[in-house]
């Protein structure tokens, strides 16, 4: 099976959920990716490359699946409702038990120390950005929510590709990380972190990856589509974003203003939601997390490999 990832930092992460489910459900099936527009995301991924057979069995699905988290009906007008894992897998012919996405690590990646130890229970990882103008909140909201933490003793660190947050006025950081880290760096920091906070993003998904809570803003797109189990959601009470794509269509348009349901989410209603996240998930040091991957091979998967190679040795035999 070969799988094709379009999309952003987020789309690319989250495919690794449904490489591994199938990986589950078929284990004797090669499984590839075809070109990743980001292939650290999927270094060490132990799902990939192995098998016995390079296509599936009779009656089953073959061939190539484009992986997008943003999956369409069949007539392509609107996003099918449900975790893009189980949608991907309803097209694939299989289920779904884990819908928490991987990145596979390893023991010298987790020794960077991007926060320092004695400071990471009350870190916060923020990203400002987002790839649509519908998914963000606005940023003199944002600017207050930080401040405010900043003041109960919480240090908050900007990750992300670009430096939202400067100018004047600018986001009070603890200090700023953005451009500095690849998908790998990043996901080495975000596990030193309590929590990350920001909006429905790339970011979001590399936190879930390696088990770090997160506190997701969410406008256009719907939480119950795209939160994990961890993730503690803020969502607008309005359904007019139901229609929106990636931008919004509420009248009237106000010049240089985005008026969109996000805006109705209050600070306050972000501010208690931090507060509840970091009193619900007990910090633990990023290699206690269960959910976060090492580069150790499962003992299971090693017998499996095992075998498979005794196979083949035994029908290359004469």
């Amino acid at each position: 099976m070969i799988f094709e990832v379009r999309g952003g930092l987020g789309d690319e992460v989250h495919a690794t959920a449904t490489v591994r489910e199938y990986k589950r459900a078929r284990p004797q099936e090669v499984v590839r990716i075809f070109q990743p527009s980001r292939p650290k995301v999927w270094l060490h991924n132990p799902w990939l490359n192995w098998g016995e057979t390079e296509s599936a069995a009779p009656g089953e699905r073959a061939g190539r699946l484009l992986l997008r988290m943003d999956t369409a009906d069949e007539k392509g007008q609107r996003f099918v409702q449900g975790p893009p894992v189980h949608r991907h897998a309803q097209q694939l012919g299989i289920q779904a038990i884990e819908d928490q996405p991987e990145i596979w690590l390893t023991p010298e990646e987790l020794a960077v120390d991007y926060i320092p130890e004695g400071r990471r229970e009350r870190t916060i990882a923020f990203d400002v950005g987002a790839g649509w103008e519908s998914k963000r909140w606005p940023v003199e909201r944002w600017r207050t929510v930080i401040g405010a933490l900043r003041d109960e003793g919480f240090d908050v660190v900007g990750i992300g590709s670009r430096d939202l947050c400067a100018g004047e006025g600018g986001i009070p950081l603890t200090r700023n990380f953005f451009g500095q880290t690849d998908e790998r760096e990043l996901s080495v920091l975000l596990g030193q972190c309590a929590l990350f906070l920001g909006h429905d993003s790339g970011p979001m998904h590399v936190a879930a990856a390696v088990g770090t809570p997160q506190v997701i803003v969410f406008g256009r797109t719907k939480w119950f589509n795209y939160a994990y189990h961890n993730t503690t959601s803020v969502f607008p009470y309005s359904e007019c974003g139901e229609n929106c794509y990636r931008q919004c269509y509420r009248l009237p348009k106000v010049e240089g203003k985005f008026s969109h349901c996000i805006e109705e989410i209050h600070v306050e209603r972000v501010l208690g939601s931090v507060r509840l996240a970091a009193r619900r998930y007990a910090y633990r040091p990023s290699e206690l997390r269960p959910e976060t991957r090492t580069v150790v091979p499962r003992k299971a998967w090693v017998e499996r490999q095992e075998k498979l190679v005794a196979a083949r040795k035994a029908r290359a035999v004469p």
